[in-house]
């Protein structure tokens, strides 16, 4: 599995050719929520609706981790479980030890979803 973010664009890239080519080419998703991933005009209008069709049409898997609060129960993101205990409560809030232990049960999760 390759694992691909957008610091992998190359400079003099056309960056919005490699994040399409990126999302086609994705099995799955990980969306690290906060106010400010949902207010991104970038995000709403052109990854988030590219991602929803190809989880309806492809299955696609999207994971998502609330970072920090946000209007994520208000989206379509909702619709799919989040990767982490309670999603009403951000990453943000946990103490260190709390952060860590989530942090390990996101990836035993999505390992466990992704695994063939």
């Amino acid at each position: 599995m390759a694992l691909w973010d957008d610091r992998q664009i190359k400079a003099s890239a056309r960056w919005r050719e490699e994040i399409e080519r990126a999302l086609t080419a994705a099995k799955a998703a990980l969306l690290l929520i906060s106010q400010d991933f949902l207010d991104s005009d970038f995000i709403t209008q052109q990854e988030l609706p590219s991602l929803l069709k190809k989880a309806e049409r492809e299955g696609l898997k999207i994971f998502w981790v609330p970072v920090r609060p946000s209007t994520v129960r208000h989206t379509p993101i909702a619709d799919f479980q989040a990767a982490v205990d309670d999603p009403s409560i951000p990453i943000a809030r946990l103490r260190k030890v709390q952060r860590e232990a989530q942090f390990v049960r996101i990836y035993e999760r999505i390992a466990e979803a992704v695994a063939p």
